[in-house]
């Protein structure tokens, strides 16, 4: 009887990018440490609105541009999709309303938003087990992603 890899996706916002190379790194290493046991995808959502600490500069017009200047940089910096430590990283891009008010709908939208991906994902290597990060967004994506984005009977390998 053939033996298969487990596959893992792992969902989480918090993994490092070139804009923000330690963030999340605990997240990376134990991604990266268990590829000796399991083939690991990640989709690490990019949320798209700019941050709090911008807009508080809204009333600075020089600061506001300089902050919103930065921010853009960053996000040019990040990539669609990278390989870091021999894992495939998918940086997927959403949109929410502020977190001071929104934060436990943030899932909601980057669901919207990644459904497609997360869904051609698995069918080019369907996943045995989704590895989900932080309750938002991740923790709304997996359950989704796992009752809805896979869509199918679940596979028995």
């Amino acid at each position: 009887m053939k033996e298969t890899r487990l596959r893992v996706l792992v969902l989480s916002d918090l993994f490092p990018n070139p804009a923000r190379p330690a963030f999340g790194i605990f997240v990376e290493r134990q991604t990266f440490h268990l590829q000796r046991y399991s083939d690991n995808t990640v989709v690490a959502p990019v949320r798209i609105f700019p941050h709090a600490k911008l807009w508080k500069q809204f009333w600075n017009p020089q600061r506001f541009a300089l902050e919103w200047k930065q921010w853009r940089i960053d996000l040019a910096c990040i990539p669609r999709q990278d390989t870091l430590n021999g894992i495939p990283v998918h940086y997927q891009r959403y949109t929410s309303p502020p977190r001071q008010l929104f934060h436990g709908v943030w899932g909601i939208f980057a669901y919207l938003f990644l459904a497609r991906k997360l869904r051609t994902l698995h069918r080019e290597r369907p996943f045995h087990l989704i590895h989900a990060h932080y309750a938002s967004p991740s923790g709304v994506i997996g359950p989704a992603l796992d009752a809805r984005a896979c869509g199918t009977e679940r596979s028995r390998e």
